[in-house]
């Protein structure tokens, strides 16, 4: 898995800049110290210049402070891009990256903290779980700056485009999926449901959605993670007050094709039987593709085989009207 390049792509965006309100008294030599400190590095410099901008003396605004913290920040991202270019490892770099959040969150930093935690050592399984936490704030963050509109001058600029808003989402459900527990999805500060529940951002609404509702081995009995997930999924259709959900259910390769169409509408049931005991009066539509569709990944080769096998073994959620797009093909019938 070519995990530094991954990383290096993220810390390599843009981060936005200071904030317009009007910097006054010593706020102004702080500015002008800001630039001098980021052009030579010291982020040790930026760190007091950050604390000398939050006294009472400063004559900064909270909002200077704010996009003061952001841009530092990226300063931080901008040491960790140059660092991991000359062979420094992801493990080394996190340290770097976790300081920067004493400053501030922009989407940047959230994206390559999760990349980071992603491509950490293959016998940390708990790597998924923080990949997926992260993952998911960055789905928030970047939604927020959409609904809210910039508080920072070019935060808007620098949102993703809709290709790499999908990309996140993507990296968001597999890291989910992969976690040992069900990473709850945060909540907007609207109140609505964000990460992989959020309705659209930057112009991608997903049609389908892996939920990370999971099973006991070769069962359709559904595990403890499996139990979180379908509550937060039951929790989630009630808010939403869908009418009518759409459920595909999905295994991997292994095993005789009419095993795993049989396996995989037993899941089905499972899910629809506790929604529907859990108080959801909407309609469920269940439909079983067993192995004939593989799980969409944008870059299959982050994955394990075991993993990739793991990605496959899913449930999908479709709210409807939206097109069923899963009728060309091979199906379980």
């Amino acid at each position: 898995m070519k995990a530094k390049s991954t990383l290096i792509a993220a810390l390599f965006l843009v981060i936005c800049g200071t904030s317009g309100e009007a910097a006054t008294g010593s706020c102004d030599a702080i500015a002008e110290q800001v630039g001098s400190a980021e052009s030579r590095g010291d982020l040790d410099g930026l760190k007091r210049l950050y604390e000398r901008a939050n006294s009472s003396q400063s004559g900064c605004g909270t909002t200077y402070s704010y996009c003061l913290g952001r841009r530092i920040a990226g300063a931080y991202l901008t040491e960790a891009y140059k660092r991991a270019e000359s062979g420094t490892s992801e493990s080394a770099l996190k340290p770097l990256l976790e300081q920067a959040r004493a400053f501030g969150n922009p989407w940047q930093l959230l994206f390559a903290l999760a990349e980071a935690e992603e491509a950490g050592s293959a016998d940390d399984r708990a790597r998924f779980d923080r990949a997926a936490a992260f993952y998911q704030e960055t789905i928030n963050e970047i939604k927020e700056i959409e609904i809210a509109g910039e508080i920072c001058p070019g935060e808007r600029g620098a949102l993703p485009s809709k290709k790499r808003a999908k990309m996140i989402f993507s990296r968001a459900t597999s890291a989910s999926r992969l976690a040992m527990n069900f990473v709850v999805p945060p909540t907007m500060r609207n109140g609505n449901t964000g990460g992989i529940f959020i309705d659209s951002f930057r112009g991608f609404t997903p049609s389908r959605r892996p939920v990370p509702v999971t099973f006991d081995y070769n069962q359709a009995s559904l595990n403890p993670k499996g139990y979180s997930a379908a509550a937060f999924l039951l929790k989630f259709l009630k808010i939403k007050h869908a009418t009518e959900i759409h459920l595909t259910g999905h295994t991997d390769d292994k095993g005789s094709e009419s095993y795993n169409c049989g396996l995989s509408r037993k899941r089905l049931d499972t899910v629809k039987a506790y929604l529907e005991d859990g108080g959801y009066y909407g309609k469920v539509t269940v439909e079983p593709l067993g192995e004939f569709v593989t799980v969409e990944l944008d870059d299959s080769s982050r994955y394990s085989d075991e993993e990739r096998r793991e990605l496959n073994r899913r449930v999908e959620l479709q709210l409807v009207p939206s097109t069923v797009a899963y009728r060309k093909g091979r199906t379980c019938g």
